[in-house]
């Protein structure tokens, strides 16, 4: 499958001799729909910020916040439909800038995809929520 190449980092189109590019491989068209799916998920489709699910919901206590987000993305990952297991999972928590980080391998149809994606949404410090 072919779908117009997208920089991971900066999520602007790849452009090679002044046109658009296209992903290359299987795997690389993959890799762009896994970290598709997860920009969708945690909120961050400019043309619909409604969709997916806000980084915390307002209902949770600071204890619970890093075990639903890490079983929230857990669920994403798997449910996306060709990725048939997750083979590592970590989600890291940023104490001075207050930010997640998370990284993870899956296994898709076309190999194995490693992915690394980072909040640019700071958390709430302590005061803010006590």
């Amino acid at each position: 499958m072919k779908s117009i190449a997208i920089d991971p980092y900066s999520a602007n189109f790849v452009r090679e001799n002044g046109r658009m590019r296209y992903t290359k491989t299987p795997l690389e068209f993959m890799a762009q729909v896994v970290r598709h799916e997860l920009s969708l998920f945690l909120g961050e489709w400019f043309l619909d910020p409604g969709k997916g699910l806000p980084y915390r919901p307002t209902t949770a206590r600071k204890s619970e916040h890093r075990t639903i987000l890490e079983t929230a993305l857990r669920s994403k990952l798997t449910s996306i439909k060709a990725v048939k297991k997750v083979i590592y999972f970590m989600l890291q928590y940023d104490k001075r800038e207050r930010l997640y980080q998370v990284s993870f391998a899956v296994e898709t149809d076309a190999g194995v995809v490693e992915s690394s994606w980072k909040s640019t949404i700071p958390m709430e410090s302590e005061k803010e929520n006590a």
